[in-house]
């Protein structure tokens, strides 16, 4: 039977580096954690709160 590897392991049972990176709302003075990612193309992705976040509208609250 085939052993199934979780997302963060290696075949030889070494766990995979764990990569953090720091997405911080882009709304001037905002302090939040920016959990929306939008993507602008071109590898550029802009971060926003949950308060900021671009509405369908395209423009931030």
């Amino acid at each position: 039977m085939e052993q199934k590897l979780m997302s963060d392991e290696k075949p030889n049972g070494q766990k995979a580096a764990s990569i953090h990176e720091e997405h911080w709302c882009q709304h001037p003075a905002c302090k939040r954690w920016g959990s929306f990612g939008y993507d602008r193309g071109k590898g550029t992705i802009d971060w926003w709160c949950g308060e900021h976040r671009p509405d369908s509208a395209g423009e931030s609250r």
